[in-house]
């Protein structure tokens, strides 16, 4: 008999002992207060549940360990997002816009301002600066022309170039015209026509155009002596009528012979300012009939500095060349001034 099965029967008839001499019944007192009572073991059953946890010392432990967790989650079946379809992004449309062949822009008035006063009689020239802004090259077959308004004695057709305007290019177009006789406001319209006869204007199409004012002379000279010419400055005029210094000016002057014969050859110059010692501008004309005058223009690259008073001065005739009836006539002053 081992030792252990000695301990236990010891054991046994201890509590068989005491369990006949006390005569009491064995209960097991209550965990809680509200629940019913176990019912009371006899030794039998104590001595066996005795034995037991003595043969297998863990299996007491065991019992009173909870049961592991059961995971009774079901897991949630994965849906697919539902991520919405952008619909493709449309390509912009590019549209490509074929040049016209021929188009100009109006750049500038060279010569002439609109509403300049010209005497009435007088020759003039008007000069636009033009743009080609067409694909096609301009030529000397391209002819500027008159279209409509006051013709002024403005010629059929003057070419625009006797070379080439390529595109983005500009050019100094120019025509001759002569003043009514009869005072008022005059303008003349033009266009340009290419060689295969196409009328095309500037901008969106619209002429380009000369507007003068023609006065009556502002005092008639005492009658020159009979056979002579007799030269003389009418009027200096430039744009803008205060410069600004460094800045280009459009120098006009206007001349006429108030003698009784035809001039012949003669020359003009005009001073920027009076003490400057050389002319800016000079002008070589072939003859002025009686009565008559010319119309004469010039661009000064601009002024060196800013002057408060500045005298500028013309001069017909400057040597003396011309026989005329009075020699003491042949200059005008015209005070202006500088800004900076």
């Amino acid at each position: 008999m081992t030792a252990i099965t000695k301990r236990i029967l010891i054991l046994f008839s201890s509590f068989l002992v005491i369990s006949i001499s006390c005569n009491l019944p064995f209960t097991i007192s209550p965990v809680e207060p509200s629940r019913t009572p176990a019912a009371p073991l006899n030794a039998t059953e104590i001595a066996q549940t005795v034995i037991a946890q003595m043969t297998n010392p863990t299996s007491a432990t065991r019992a009173t360990e909870p049961a592991p967790a059961v995971n009774t989650h079901t897991p949630r079946p994965t849906m697919a997002e539902n991520t919405p379809t952008l619909p493709p992004t449309a390509s912009p449309t590019i549209t490509l816009t074929q040049r016209p062949c021929n188009q100009a822009a109006f750049l500038a008035d060279v010569t002439i301002a609109d509403g300049s006063e010209i005497q009435t009689g007088t020759g003039f020239t008007k000069t636009w600066r033009l743009q080609n802004n067409g694909s096609c090259t301009w030529t000397s077959g391209y002819h500027v022309v008159f279209v409509n308004g006051d013709r002024m004695g403005a010629p059929d057709e003057v070419p625009v170039t006797s070379g080439t305007v390529s595109y983005g290019s500009s050019v100094e177009a120019s025509v001759f015209l002569k003043a009514p006789s009869e005072p008022g406001t005059y303008r003349g319209n033009f266009k340009l026509r290419s060689p295969e006869g196409e009328l095309f204007g500037v901008g969106s199409g619209v002429p380009f155009y000369v507007e003068i004012v023609a006065v009556a002379p502002e005092e008639e000279a005492e009658p020159a002596a009979a056979g002579k010419p007799d030269l003389i400055i009418l009027k200096i005029t430039l744009n803008p009528a205060i410069p600004k210094d460094g800045e280009p000016v459009n120098v006009t002057v206007q001349t006429k012979n108030i003698g009784t014969a035809v001039s012949g050859p003669y020359e003009v110059k005009w001073w920027a300012g009076e003490g400057y010692a050389a002319p800016a501008c000079a002008w070589n004309v072939d003859n002025s009939n009686p009565g008559g005058g010319r119309v004469l223009n010039c661009v000064y690259a601009g002024y060196p500095s800013w002057y408060p008073s500045l005298w500028t001065k013309a001069v017909i005739d400057p040597p003396n060349a011309v026989d005329e009836s009075d020699e003491d006539n042949n200059s005008l002053r015209k005070e202006i001034r500088v800004i900076d």
